[in-house]
C-alpha cells in the first residue's frame, strides 16, 4: 500500500507523518507536497461531536467541501490509516 493522496489528475503523491501544533497541543497528520494535513475524526471526536453528521457538514460545507481530503497514511493506534484530513491552514 502506498501513502498517498491523489492529485488534481489522479496521480499519486508520497504522504509523510508529521505532528501539528495546534493551540498547546499536537495533532497527528501527514504532509503531502509540502503541504500539511490534519485528521478531521480524532479533533472532531475530541469535541464530543457525532463524526457522521460532522463530515456531512464538512462535506457540503461552501468553503470545506473543496478542503477536505481523503489521505492514506495518516498515523493511528492500529497502524497507518485512510481518513479525512484537512489542510493545515
Amino acid at each position: 500500500m502506498v501513502d498517498s493522496i491523489k492529485g488534481k489528475r489522479g496521480k499519486s503523491k508520497p504522504a509523510l507523518p508529521v505532528k501539528v501544533e495546534f493551540h498547546g497541543g499536537v495533532l497527528e497528520g501527514v504532509c503531502v507536497n509540502g503541504k500539511n494535513y490534519v485528521a478531521m475524526k480524532p479533533i472532531v471526536e475530541g469535541m464530543g461531536l457525532d463524526w457522521e453528521k460532522q463530515l456531512s457538514r464538512m462535506q457540503t460545507h461552501p468553503v470545506l467541501k473543496d478542503e477536505v481530503s481523503p489521505i492514506r497514511g495518516v498515523p493511528s493506534a492500529g497502524g497507518a490509516q485512510t481518513t479525512m484530513c484537512l489542510p493545515e491552514n
